[in-house]
């Protein structure tokens, strides 16, 4: 995996790009474990690797369609109130005002990524074009 350039506003503490490819989760979670661990934030490991993970398969999934040649770019930062997750893929979007009002039914194989988002985050945004998220995890307790 490879740093990327810091152009956002907030410097990140982990700025990461990796292949679109599942095998590349892993090693992703393990260096939010690592990171959270240093800033004395182990309770919040669950729900933010939970979250990371849900957002970084369906960008490599949905959003870059599994085409190993593209990127996806990941981004955490660790603040004292709130820790923010950035995944953008390279793939056309999709339209989350549509997404975001219907819930997957139980017999579903997928779609629960944004469900689970919802439940353990503070705040969940995409970008227009639907293929960035932002997703803030509120650290004085787990959940909302």
């Amino acid at each position: 995996m490879e740093r990327t350039s810091k152009s956002h506003r907030h410097e990140e503490d982990l700025c990461l790009s990796i292949p679109s490819d599942l095998s590349a989760v892993e090693p992703v979670c393990r260096q939010i474990r690592s990171l959270l661990q240093k800033r004395h934030l182990e309770r919040m490991e669950f729900p933010v690797e939970m979250i990371a993970r849900e957002c970084l398969n369906n960008a490599i999934l949905h959003g870059n369609g599994g085409q190993v040649n593209r990127v996806v770019n990941f981004g955490m930062r660790v603040g004292k109130k709130q820790i923010c997750l950035r995944i953008a893929d390279q793939g056309m979007g999709f339209d989350w005002r549509v997404h975001k009002r219907s819930w997957p039914q139980a017999s579903a194989a997928s779609g629960r990524g944004l469900m689970i988002a919802g439940a353990y985050a503070e705040r969940v945004a995409f970008n227009r074009r639907g293929n960035q998220v932002t997703v803030w995890i509120n650290t004085a307790r787990e959940g909302r």
